[in-house]
């Protein structure tokens, strides 16, 4: 699933990736992108469980999004 985001996160334009973050459904997937991304480049997830959307990438302004489908 890390890999998944990381490759579409890859393809957004320089300009994209600067002000991206990235969501998870979930406190697993959002501390899976996490684990994985740090050695891939990825900024922090955040996440929709508990206090997980209060971390990861607040100080961005996010203006893309990209998430996992179901």
């Amino acid at each position: 699933m890390a890999r998944k985001v990381k490759d579409a996160y890859d393809r957004l334009p320089p300009e994209e990736q600067a002000v991206a973050a990235i969501y998870g459904h979930n406190y697993g997937e959002a501390g899976a992108v996490d684990y994985f991304g740090r050695a891939w480049g990825l900024p922090r997830a955040v996440g929709g469980h508990n206090a997980s959307l209060h971390v990861g990438t607040a100080e961005r302004r996010a203006r893309a999004r990209a998430h996992r489908g179901r």
